[in-house]
């Protein structure tokens, strides 16, 4: 066997250095990573079914679901209705169009704002999102002493709305 001496040794050793002998190659690159989370809220709702009306003070209840991403701020406006005006809405009968029964629809079960558009003495309400669906009722309030004309449906159709 041959000895290598030490100016063979270190010249073996210059070499690996130089011709990469025994130490590892690598590349990078940058991997992006992104999420896309639209602002997105939606709405579904429970009618207001105030029965048979004896001329007495009916109270009856829906509701309104609405269902925001977490952490989005909303308003839940209801229209007029039918009527064109908050005080009073109006449920009419379709068969005879001047039969009508006032009525109108609150933030809460103490029956004092009427749920609008918070324009004049109406109110709306507010909340925030948690990613699920949130439940707000709707207050019914059909005032006695009214003479229902007619035999027949009276109703109206309100629009919900929900701005974020």
């Amino acid at each position: 066997m041959k000895r290598i001496g030490i100016r063979g040794a270190l010249l073996i050793l210059a070499l690996s250095l130089f011709v990469g002998i025994g130490s590892a190659a690598q590349v990078s690159d940058t991997l992006s990573v992104s999420a896309n989370v639209p602002v997105v809220c939606s709405l579904s709702t429970s009618p207001v079914n105030f029965g048979n009306y004896s001329g007495n003070d009916t109270y009856a209840s829906g509701s309104v679901h609405v269902t925001c991403n977490i952490g989005i701020s909303y308003t839940v406006s209801l229209s007029t209705g039918n009527s064109g005006t908050y005080s009073p809405r109006t449920l009419l009968d379709w068969g005879w169009l001047a039969a009508t029964l006032n009525y109108n629809l609150y933030t809460s079960a103490a029956y004092t704002t009427i749920w609008g558009d918070a324009s004049g003495v109406t109110g709306v309400i507010s909340d925030t999102g948690t990613g699920s669906a949130q439940t707000h009722t709707v207050y019914g309030w059909l005032p006695a002493g009214q003479a229902a004309q007619f035999n027949d449906t009276y109703s109206d159709s309100v629009t919900v709305t929900v701005t974020y």
